[in-house]
């Protein structure tokens, strides 16, 4: 997808870019841009990185490693032994 010519410094899309409560993929949409476009330039405003996995923050290796061996729990996953 080639990006459209749109005016990046309007106050329209920066307040777009910055509302964290739309998720990516549907302001990329809105603004008929990629995905990857979108994280580029909010990173060229200086925003922060969308925080995943419900913390408010960037997960730690304890939370993702929590979070990891819950999903193996729940699959029901045992790892081989060798």
């Amino acid at each position: 997808m080639r990006p459209k010519k749109i005016d990046w410094q309007s106050p329209a899309v920066v307040n777009l870019l910055k509302n964290d409560s739309i998720p990516l993929k549907q302001k990329a949409e809105q603004l008929g841009v990629s995905y990857y476009y979108v994280v580029r330039k909010r990173r060229a405003l200086g925003l922060p990185l969308f925080c995943y996995g419900g913390y408010g923050h960037k997960s730690t290796n304890q939370e993702r490693k929590a979070r990891y061996n819950a999903k193996i729990k729940n699959n029901k996953y045992k790892p081989l032994s060798l």
